[in-house]
């Protein structure tokens, strides 16, 4: 039972330092967005996605559904910026 615990415990501490840096990348890219820099947005907000502040023990499809929206909105996001505002 302990163990249980203290896996739990673990688990959480990497959902949340995940989670903290999906948000710091996610920031920059957003700000990146906001000056234009279409390069570097579409770098650190594709870079942001390898961070996810959900719980990796599950699968995609184990995840609820509002995390497989938000994960699937910022992926086409990315995609966007990169085919849409780099080449121009």
């Amino acid at each position: 039972m302990l163990a249980h615990a203290e896996n739990k415990s673990k688990n959480f501490d990497h959902i949340l330092i995940n989670g903290l840096i999906y948000l710091l990348i996610l920031l920059t890219g957003m700000v990146s967005i906001f000056f234009k820099d279409w390069a570097i947005a579409t770098l650190f907000m594709g870079f942001a996605l390898v961070f996810d502040p959900f719980d990796k023990t599950l699968t995609f499809k184990e995840k609820h559904l509002l995390q497989k929206v938000l994960v699937c909105i910022h992926l086409i996001l990315s995609i966007t910026i990169l085919f849409i505002f780099i080449p121009a």
